[in-house]
């Protein structure tokens, strides 16, 4: 699941947008196939040792889906949709890193359930 595909498969209902998103980025196929996924979290560690053309695109990709993901988010108490997508965008790609690291399955899926439930919380 490449990140532009994620999009073209959100559901209808804004309402359920956010879970939607959660459960498709922190599914055990996103996981367990990270060559037809997210670029974020396979190429942030090289991209933040490149040179500044390079991280100037990344930063531009990022800040899409951020975008994206805001438009498809309310405003909670104390933060806006940007503030909410920026910490969800985190939480996803930071579970999803370490799943795909950890040496057992177990472990890996702990992150991906505490991460969806965390991320709807936001």
């Amino acid at each position: 699941m490449k990140t532009p595909a994620l999009w073209r498969r959100l559901p209808s209902e804004p309402a359920h947008r956010l879970e939607e998103i959660v459960d498709m980025y922190l599914s055990h196929e996103h996981r367990d196939h990270p060559a037809g996924g997210c670029i974020v979290p396979c190429l942030s560690a090289e991209i933040a040792r490149a040179d500044d053309e390079v991280r100037d695109a990344y930063t531009a990709f990022v800040n899409r889906i951020i975008d994206k993901l805001a438009t498809q988010l309310e405003p909670q108490a104390d933060l806006t949709e940007h503030q909410r997508a920026t910490a969800i965008v985190a939480m996803l790609v930071g579970a999803l890193l370490i799943a795909r690291a950890v040496s057992d399955e177990s472990t890996s899926n702990q992150f991906l359930n505490a991460t969806r439930k965390a991320a709807r919380q936001v």
